[in-house]
This record gives C-alpha cells, structure tokens and sequence, in this order.
C-alpha cells in the first residue's frame, strides 16, 4: 500500500511538496517538489508517471479526502481494474484523515527534523 499525501509547510514560500510512501518498506516511490501540489491533474500525473516507470501499480493506495486526490483514485482504479474488472474504489482506494495516513506524516515529520 502507498500513502500518499501533500505539504504545505512552504506554500508560503511557493514551494508545495506531494509524494507516496511504501507503507510496509517505508521506501519512497516518488516525491513531487513544484508549484502545483493541489491540483488534482498534477497529482494524477504523479502517480501515472510513477506507475509507468515502476511497470507496476500496488493494489492499495490511501489519501485523505483532499480535492487532489479524486483524479488520482479514479487514474488508480481505472489501472486495478484492468486485471480485475469487477474491482470497487472501496477495495483499492483507502480514504482517512491526513493525521490517520501515518506513514507519509511521519515521513514529513522526519523531513522537517532533518532538512527543513
């Protein structure tokens, strides 16, 4: 399962971060530093981009329920479901609050302790 959520602890400064996390491995997929953290075309585009270049998609990803996330959960299911056509959003799109998606927050977290 990937989590993947934004920051925005330098907006102020115009730069918006967005990335995923490996939620088993804790290892990093991808990591988006720019201007566009909250456009949900930005972070599809993220995440097709990752997806391509891994070959491969993980069966879950979890997002809180931002504005952003509603084209990366479609672009997600629409890749789920065609090795499994019968599949729902519920089964392969985890939603939660931001404070709920543990492992990319502690990743922020470790991110501001140490670089920022």
């Amino acid at each position: 399962m990937w989590c993947c959520d934004g920051h925005d602890k330098l907006a102020e400064w115009s730069i918006e971060i967005y990335g995923g996390i490996d939620a088993y491995s804790l290892y990093v997929p991808w990591i988006y530093v720019g201007i566009s953290n909250r456009k949900p075309v930005s972070v599809a585009l993220q995440y097709a981009q990752v997806v391509e270049n891994f070959g491969r998609h993980l069966a879950v990803i979890r997002t809180d329920r931002g504005g952003e996330t509603t084209m990366l959960g479609e672009v997600h299911l629409a890749l789920a479901q065609a090795s499994q056509p019968e599949l729902r959003q519920s089964e392969c799109h985890f939603y939660g609050t931001s404070k709920k998606n543990q492992r990319i927050e502690q990743w922020w977290g470790q991110l501001e302790k140490s670089c920022l």
